[in-house]
């Protein structure tokens, strides 16, 4: 069976995380030729939102699908030991193999509720030597540090995010290879988009924090640049990508 790829999306500026949040919550429905209304007297809404170290590498991924061969993918293109990037499909389909994926992908599945009809991915950031120049954590071994986990419904086209506590459930693969961002600092605020520029200081201030040292990489043992923060929505019902920014 011929696979396509499950892409993870862009991730956009504040400001425009900022106007979806306003859209969203004054959105009333669809008039009676189709068009949006919107009822722009709704308050926006108070949101809290975690960050986590942004890594500067090459996006990477692992989808698991029932009765299915392991399947890895960049950002834009399926990946196989033979049409590799970076050596990642070698890593994960060759170096640590379905022997410890396999049993990790059965757990998360459980754990939260993912059907058989659905497929589960793990995105991450494949990083280290040779991948990517002038940040920290160029210094050390290839490592694949899970960012994000998707149950994907891929008849219908539409999935679901796994919350933070979500993805904690399962413990990884036993491999000093693999990590979650999740397991390094991370940071939390409280937006409230009725004046979102209250918390702007504050964000660039963390920015700054992390560009001039990576908690990452400092965590490793490695002194040196990050590459900033991203920062994800994780107030009930406002978990998907559209109130993602960096």
């Amino acid at each position: 069976m011929k696979h396509r790829v499950i892409k993870f999306p862009s991730v956009n500026q504040f400001r425009n995380t900022v106007k979806v949040a306003k859209l969203n919550s004054a959105y009333t429905g669809r008039d009676e030729s189709d068009a949006p209304v919107y009822d722009f007297n709704k308050a926006p809404p108070v949101l809290e939102f975690l960050g986590t170290v942004k890594l500067h590498g090459a996006n990477a991924s692992i989808i698991h699908r029932v009765g299915q061969p392991l399947c890895c993918q960049s950002r834009n293109r399926i990946l196989s030991v033979k049409n590799d990037n970076a050596g990642f499909a070698q890593f994960a389909l060759c170096g640590t193999g379905e022997s410890i994926w396999n049993p990790y992908f059965d757990a998360l599945r459980d754990a939260n509720r993912i059907s058989p009809s659905e497929a589960a991915i793990v995105y991450g950031e494949w990083c280290g030597k040779g991948i990517q120049k002038g940040v920290a954590i160029a210094a050390f071994d290839k490592t694949f540090v899970i960012f994000a986990i998707r149950a994907y419904d891929e008849m219908k086209e539409e999935g679901r995010w796994l919350y933070p506590e979500e993805m904690r459930a399962v413990s990884l693969p036993e491999h000093d290879r693999i990590k979650s961002i999740l397991d390094f600092p991370t940071y939390r605020v409280t937006i409230d988009f009725n004046n979102p520029s209250q918390v702007q200081n504050k964000l660039a201030l963390l920015t700054e924090n992390v560009e001039a040292e990576c908690p990452v990489a400092a965590a490793m043992g490695v002194s040196g640049t990050g590459e900033g923060i991203v920062w994800r929505c994780v107030s009930p019902d406002h978990n998907n990508s559209d109130y993602w920014f960096k």
